[in-house]
């Protein structure tokens, strides 16, 4: 005997069409009420800073330790692409161990992880006008201290651009972790195509709910995993932020609006090619370290070219980078340091980070036990 539908309901489409309606109707609502109450509570850490970004008031979320207000040394991390400061929790939380007076700081840049977003475009010399306006603001005075820059992935390009078009700012030591080899991504296009497909898709899915309730298991058994470098070495405090970025709607429109690695992979690329015919120009750094992960690959299906080409042609222009950075001749540069058995993202987390930053200290005049 068929089970009698209720007059009310007769008029609507099939099951098949209905259920999954009011699932994703369930899931989206129960998203936004949950958005809305964790951004009224604000971050379960750090603390939310206005600064003037060229005229623009900007909220950055920052997470401050050590004697920020202090005259020495300060070192400030600089995430990889639509990352927020849980990456570098590791390195932040093993320096205060260390050097527990060492002012550092993290940050999350407008529109991720606690930033709310911003107007205005997200190129690269934007994301460098908001980290200069964060150093010079009253709460870091960098202008008068030494500073130790340390940017991962999309983190260095950002680093490499702030350095060029901010000359006079006082940069003792520049650290670049597995920094993305642009003239290697402009050669493949493929893989920067890619990547900005993914984070076009993300809002969608975003705003639906759907990586609040589906994503957490899938990150215990991926990049979570306790069973990875990356994965043992974050807090839960990490993890959640961390997360944060894939799960709120307007984080990932913001990280899809600073997605276009090739445009800036190519900014790059053209700036260095105005160096390369006016020496002059070229703005270098006392100290620089790059870290290289060993296991730091692009699948074949993502790059259209076997593992190893890739990683060749990535250490190649990460050795290259640094060196050009530092000004430094070919065999007297001895700032390429190798993370063996490390990937893209378990290099942030290695242990050559927290020895590349406690030589910058070294460097810049400040005492390391």
């Amino acid at each position: 005997m068929q089970p009698r539908i209720p007059a009310a309901l007769q008029h609507l489409p099939h099951p098949y069409i209905t259920y999954p309606l009011l699932f994703l109707a369930a899931t989206t609502t129960t998203h936004h009420l949950i958005s809305a109450v964790t951004t009224l509570r604000g971050p379960t850490r750090g603390k939310i800073m206005t600064v003037n970004v060229k005229g623009v008031q900007t909220k950055l979320r920052i997470i401050p330790a050590g004697d920020v207000d202090g005259n020495g040394p300060l070192v400030v991390f600089v995430a990889g692409m639509g990352t927020n400061g849980g990456s570098f929790g590791p390195a932040q939380r093993k320096l205060k161990s260390r050097l527990p007076n060492l002012a550092t700081v993290v940050y999350d840049r407008a529109g991720l992880g606690w930033s709310p977003p911003t107007s205005g475009k997200r190129d690269l010399p934007a994301l460098a006008d908001e980290l200069h306006a964060l150093l010079m603001s009253s709460e870091l005075h960098a202008g008068s201290r030494p500073l130790i820059l340390v940017g991962h992935s999309y983190g260095g390009p950002i680093l490499e651009t702030y350095r060029q078009n901010y000359p006079k700012t006082t940069i003792t030591s520049l650290i670049l972790i597995d920094p993305s080899p642009t003239k290697t991504f402009t050669q493949l296009p493929q893989i920067c195509h890619t990547i900005t497909k993914i984070r076009t898709i993300t809002p969608y899915l975003s705003f639906l709910g759907l990586p609040r309730f589906l994503l957490p298991p899938i990150l215990r058994l991926g990049m979570f995993s306790p069973k990875t470098r990356y994965g043992a070495a974050l807090s839960p405090l990490d993890k959640k932020d961390l997360s944060r970025d894939m799960i709120e709607f307007s984080n990932s429109l913001a990280s899809k609006r600073e997605s276009n690695m090739l445009e800036g992979c190519e900014y790059i690329e053209r700036m260095k090619s105005v160096r390369l015919t006016n020496p002059g120009t070229l703005v270098t750094v006392p100290h620089v370290i790059v870290i290289h992960g060993t296991e730091s690959k692009f699948p074949k299906n993502l790059s259209g070219i076997a593992e190893e080409d890739f990683q060749r042609m990535a250490r190649e222009e990460r050795y290259r980078t640094g060196l050009e950075l530092s000004g430094e001749r070919e065999g007297e540069w001895d700032g390429f340091w190798v993370d063996e058995g490390g990937d893209h993202l378990g290099t942030v987390v290695g242990p050559l980070v927290v020895e590349a930053v406690l030589e910058g200290v070294q460097r810049a005049g400040g005492k390391v036990l």
